[in-house]
């Protein structure tokens, strides 16, 4: 298997090493390495300004751009959770890591200005954990996701209508709020330990009443519980524990232990990670959430192909096959990386299997048609098999969508 994945690697390398040579003369110093933007986005809604973050994948040697629609990450507490939640994405979804566990997303981080405020549904009275007046603006903050921010992004992005939903602690139970209360706005929620002490644990029996009787077809939730007991305690013994101190860590325990006890009408996961507390678990739980929410997605029959027994079989009707069950998992036309169909086919070629090689490059053309790489890769295979006027066909081709003096100086020595 890892020498499958090697050859995957290599392939992309070779195919690609004509864009590296552009960028290793004159190297610039302190360059900042960054992963996103920050734009400001004045609200009607809210009646202020805010802060969001935005992360977008990166073109992979000028594939993966064109024809490509992303699904979105919206994630509470951007501040603190925005470059853990992209960095997550990018390690499960790069072609730089041979990763296509999920599919490349955008992530947008919403920037906290009041976040008792933004992320906690009503209280019914005041508490020592918040007070009716500084508290209650979740559904507003709903209602500027949907009305402002989402069009914002889906006017400036190429998106897809399926979106993720992440919020930790008050953000988690603003989460948990939204996918009772506005649940068409997301396909899957990740609530990581959520606040559920909130109001004296009412909102925790809200949410599992809406649970019970709730229309969540085709909705996925994921909650990850930490272990907040003290040192001195157990999750059984701290239960008797009525100090303040223990409030929050007694109300997680209930609310799961009734969670894993009912039939819910929502696809919901609850996992307790009994080696993470409140503060360590966001990063685990997104890495087993989005392994959850796309266990579907990747293609692991690929690497059969490789192997000699199954090298002459056509793998092209059955990568189709299954992209089109994910696409009716996803809700939207899905298609394999560009970058992905193209190292499979250069994998292919170093093994002989030519027939498998044509066949996905001229699926890559198909599922692409506005890159100009697809065109130049094709010519590359043509070359390959020392057919000089097909590759200058698509190279034509190429220099059709994209200018590129590499490609012009490669058509015209031919």
């Amino acid at each position: 298997m890892k020498t499958i994945r090697w050859l995957v690697l290599l392939s992309i390398t070779l195919v690609s090493c004509r864009s590296i040579n552009k960028s290793v003369t004159n190297p610039i110093k302190d360059e900042i390495v960054g992963i996103g933007v920050k734009k400001k986005l004045y609200s009607k809604v809210l009646d202020q300004e805010r802060e969001i973050w935005i992360y977008k994948p990166d073109a992979y040697y000028d594939m993966n751009e064109a024809d490509t629609r992303y699904p979105v990450v919206y994630v509470m507490d951007g501040e603190s959770q925005f470059i853990s939640t992209a960095a997550i994405i990018e390690q499960l979804s790069s072609p730089g890591t041979a990763n296509d566990v999920i599919p490349q997303m955008m992530v947008v981080g919403i920037v906290n200005i009041n976040r008792n405020v933004d992320l906690t549904p009503p209280l019914e009275e005041d508490t020592n954990f918040g007070s009716v007046e500084f508290s209650g603006g979740a559904d507003k903050m709903a209602a500027f996701m949907r009305e402002e921010l989402i069009p914002y992004i889906d006017d400036h992005y190429t998106t897809s209508d399926h979106r993720v939903l992440i919020g930790h602690s008050l953000g988690g139970l603003y989460v948990l709020n939204t996918l009772i209360h506005h649940q068409d706005l997301f396909t899957n929620y990740l609530s990581i330990d959520p606040f559920t002490a909130w109001d004296k644990e009412r909102f925790s029996q809200v949410v599992q009443d809406s649970f019970l009787i709730g229309n969540y077809d085709e909705k996925s939730a994921y909650i990850a519980m930490a272990n907040n007991t003290l040192s001195f305690n157990d999750r059984i013994s701290a239960l008797k524990d009525t100090s303040e101190v223990m409030a929050m860590s007694n109300a997680g325990v209930r609310f799961s232990n009734q969670i894993i006890k009912e039939n819910y009408a929502v696809d919901i996961k609850l996992k307790y990670y009994e080696d993470e507390n409140h503060f360590q678990v966001p990063l685990p739980a997104m890495y087993d959430a989005f392994n959850y929410f796309y266990d579907f997605y990747t293609f692991p029959e690929m690497s059969d192909y490789y192997h000699p027994s199954k090298s002459r079989e056509r793998v092209v009707p059955a990568l189709k096959a299954h992209f089109d069950q994910v696409t009716k998992k996803m809700g939207y036309d899905v298609k394999p990386m560009e970058s992905y169909v193209n190292a499979w086919a250069w994998g292919f070629v170093q093994l002989g299997s030519h027939d498998n090689a044509k066949d996905l490059l001229e699926l890559n053309i198909s599922y692409y048609p506005n890159s100009a790489h697809v065109y130049t890769s094709m010519a590359h295979y043509m070359l390959n098999q020392n057919d000089t006027i097909s590759a200058k066909v698509y190279l034509e081709k190429s220099l059709e969508k994209k200018e590129d003096v590499e490609v012009r100086s490669e058509l015209e020595n031919l």
